[in-house]
């Protein structure tokens, strides 16, 4: 079948529709579909969120691999790959009938999560256009941000129209249907830059590591940075609404509340795409990494006005923050080492993602309410930190965009 020769800020868009299908059928599953589950199975909900847990485990364990592969031979076929693999993992979990057969198939969607989402996408991007990646970059995550307002809706409709088996059949046929011919059609299988056999060895430095070993400290910078956003993140889906129960906000006023961040995430990403592009990636991090903090502390004033405002600041923080996760490493390490890099780091990072809602859980009740808050904003504080260092690393070195190719290798 032969594709479709498209402009890449179209392709951008369609991987985009992949996106909207991905997450809202991996991530934002068990919103709608945990307690279904659990009460058809009788599990508690600890075991069913527990398949989450293992899906993400799997796709942390998996992750380096899928980088080293995109490096070498592009993304397309690694994309498809995982589009197989949500569908077959949403078939199992759907046909489970034991909670083995439910693990197994987490398993099976946190291998096609690791192939098929954000990190394997944008790192898709980079490797085929190079730096001119970033503004792509930021139309895949635009579109990203609309899964869950999409997928929260489609999953109440189906599960009561057909319960949460039929809902995890739907979105497996939807991965076959929609998701691996967008991934055929849209992902670009070209190569921004020859890449030798084995990136981690053999590629030349990027000018940003070629000046007293900077790799190394930039890369343990970028992974503490986007741990911690991660942390904070993770804990504030799960556990805001709770955590704003402890401080005497009626459940519908902290549902509201919650429901301005999606649409902030888009609007900060839409800023990004437009404004954002202007500022070299290490600042667009500062900006959003302060107005997560700035948001956190606003959380704690005891007025409905300032908190309305402190969920749309932070939500706006954390959505430019998403795109970053492809953009920063694009700057820093370039095309050939970015899917490499971002393999490397999105280990722990989905290690933390995995156990935060447990970490959130015991520190929610343990401590009061604000002091979680803050918390959360000072773990904010290291990212920040960290992105204040990465931006020094970022002025003391070329340019990589500016340089000929032949010196970016």
């Amino acid at each position: 079948m032969p594709r479709i020769a498209a402009s890449p800020l179209l392709q951008a868009c369609l991987l985009g529709v992949t996106q909207i299908v991905g997450f809202g059928s991996t991530l934002y599953l068990l919103t709608v579909l945990a307690a279904p589950i659990g009460n058809a199975m009788g599990w508690p909900l600890a075991w069913v969120s527990g398949g989450m847990s293992a899906g993400i485990v799997t796709s942390a364990l998996v992750a380096p691999h899928v980088g080293r592969l995109i490096a070498r031979e592009g993304g397309r076929r690694v994309l498809m790959t995982g589009s197989l693999l949500l569908a077959a993992g949403l078939a199992t979990i759907g046909l489970a009938w034991h909670y083995a057969i439910y693990l197994i198939g987490w398993s099976l969607v946190g291998l096609g999560m690791a192939c098929s989402l954000y990190d394997a996408v944008f790192s898709t991007l980079g490797r085929a256009h190079g730096h001119k990646a970033r503004r792509l970059i930021s139309t895949v995550a635009l579109w990203g941000g609309f899964a869950s307002t999409v997928f929260w809706t489609l999953s109440g409709v189906l599960v009561e129209a057909a319960g949460w088996r039929v809902t995890c059949l739907v979105y497996a046929a939807a991965q076959i249907a929609i998701c691996l011919p967008l991934f055929f059609f849209a992902a670009p299988a070209g190569l921004a830059e020859a890449a030798p056999a084995d990136p981690d060895r053999k590629a030349r430095p990027h000018p940003v590591a070629r000046t007293v070993h900077t790799l190394e400290p930039a890369r343990t910078l970028s992974a503490i940075l986007f741990i911690a956003e991660v942390l904070v993140a993770s804990i504030i889906a799960v556990h805001l609404v709770n955590l704003l129960a402890r401080m005497d906000v009626g459940l519908t006023a902290a549902v509201a509340l919650g429901a301005f961040i999606g649409p902030a995430q888009v609007a900060g990403r839409a800023v990004e795409m437009t404004l954002g592009q202007r500022l070299h990636p290490a600042m667009t991090v500062i900006l959003a990494i302060g107005a997560i903090i700035t948001g956190l502390g606003l959380l704690t004033i005891d007025a409905p006005a300032v908190r309305m405002l402190a969920a749309i600041v932070y939500g706006a923080g954390i959505g430019v923050l998403s795109i970053a996760r492809g953009t920063l490493p694009l700057a820093l390490f370039g095309p050939v080492r970015q899917p490499v890099v971002t393999g490397q780091i999105a280990r722990p990072i989905m290690l933390v993602q995995a156990v935060s809602p447990v970490a959130g859980a015991f520190a929610i009740t343990r401590l009061p309410p604000e002091a979680v808050l803050w918390l959360l904003a000072a773990i904010a504080g290291i990212a920040l930190a960290a992105g204040l260092l990465l931006r020094r690393i970022c002025l003391a070195q070329p340019d990589p965009a500016a340089l000929p190719d032949s010196q970016s290798t």
